[in-house]
């Protein structure tokens, strides 16, 4: 799939926004690469047509164990 520049400069700022509302919201000591993982939990969800749960979120790339979901 081709994106335009200012498509990609708008995934990067999104991705960042969802990355700095983590890291203050959960005020936790999160490893960075957790708080990527939350970040895109929350981008599959945000874009997903139905509901997910638990069974669905653990089998997503980063998701090592379900404990990383009680931060969603």
């Amino acid at each position: 799939m081709l994106q335009s520049k200012s498509n990609e400069k708008s995934l990067k700022s999104l991705y960042f926004l969802y990355f700095t509302v983590v890291k203050t919201s959960f005020r936790c000591d999160l490893e960075e690469e957790e708080i990527k993982t939350v970040t895109s939990i929350m981008g599959v969800m945000i874009f997903a047509k139905e509901p997910l749960d638990n069974d669905i979120l653990i089998v997503l790339p980063g998701v090592k164990s379900k404990n990383i979901l009680q931060f969603i």
